[in-house]
């Protein structure tokens, strides 16, 4: 079996994973749920039925999510936010602030 050369989960892979995700949100109950990353923000959109066409403009924008719940608020990948948080317009700081505005 060939490794893939990244990790991005398949779209049976997320589908997969849905029943587990919306298990945990019932249990958890949270007020807002914080996808960390494109592909984790397609999960719980999914829920939704929306799609996650340009997921840069998507970062820090909250989503209601009425099917869950939850506002979800997307935010970057721990992994990519260096990279794509400065083109986005934010320094460390500013990314922080405009997230946590959006926070109970």
């Amino acid at each position: 079996m060939k490794l893939r050369e990244r990790a991005i989960p398949t779209p049976t892979e997320r589908e997969n994973c849905r029943p587990h995700l919306r298990d945990e949100i019932d249990r958890v109950e949270p007020a807002v749920v914080i996808p960390t990353g494109k592909h984790a923000t397609i999960s719980v959109l999914a829920f939704e039925n929306r799609s996650v066409e340009e997921f840069l403009e998507q970062v820090g924008q909250p989503v209601d999510c009425p099917t869950l719940g939850v506002t979800t608020l997307p935010i970057l990948h721990p992994s990519y936010e260096e990279v794509w948080r400065s083109r986005l317009g934010y320094d460390a700081a500013s990314y922080r602030e405009q997230l946590a505005s959006h926070l109970p």
